[in-house]
Parts: structure tokens; C-alpha cells; sequence
């Protein structure tokens, strides 16, 4: 039923006719990051630099398990771009 509805009907209105949202989720290695402050630069409304202790923050982002912060968004917006940016590569969007 879902490849019919998809070939039938866009996805926004799949999804709000079964009320589902999609959810990204940004994912940082607070401890791998070195401080470039290309992701800040090229998302401010997602990262900012912490000049005291030389590295990014994902605003909103909480710690997990593994010691890295994540967070859960609807729209990517540009934090792939700050992803792409990354020399360290410590920044996932999933």
C-alpha cells in the first residue's frame, strides 16, 4: 500500500494522511572537534563557537550515552553543509 500511495499522491500529503513526521537527528563528537568554527559559520542557527574552551556547540544538543550531543530535528536545514565542512568530521546528520 505504501509504493501505491507514493506513486500516487506526493509525500506531504502521505504524510500527513497517516500523521507521520520524519526527524533528522544531528549528532556532534563534542571531543573530537577542533574548533574551526566552520559549522558556526555556515549554520549560526544551529552551532556557535564556545571561544573559552575552542569548540562548536550544537545548540540544544544533549549529551548521550556515548558522550556525544545530539540533536532531533524536522528539517536538516544547513547542518549538512556543517557536516561537509568538518575537517574532523565529527558531526553526523542521520
Amino acid at each position: 500500500m505504501v509504493q501505491i500511495i507514493n506513486n500516487v499522491y506526493p509525500l506531504p500529503f502521505y504524510m500527513k494522511f497517516f500523521k507521520i513526521s520524519i526527524m533528522a537527528k544531528i549528532i556532534q563528537d563534542h571531543e573530537g572537534c577542533i574548533g574551526c568554527g566552520s559549522c558556526a559559520m555556515l549554520c549560526p542557527k544551529f552551532w556557535e563557537m564556545d571561544y573559552d574552551k575552542g569548540k562548536a556547540v550544537l545548540k540544544g544538543g544533549k549529551k548521550n550515552e556515548k558522550g556525544e550531543y545530539e540533536l532531533e530535528v524536522k528539517k536538516i536545514e544547513c547542518n549538512q553543509d556543517a557536516a561537509d565542512s568538518c575537517p574532523v568530521q565529527v558531526i553526523k546528520v542521520i
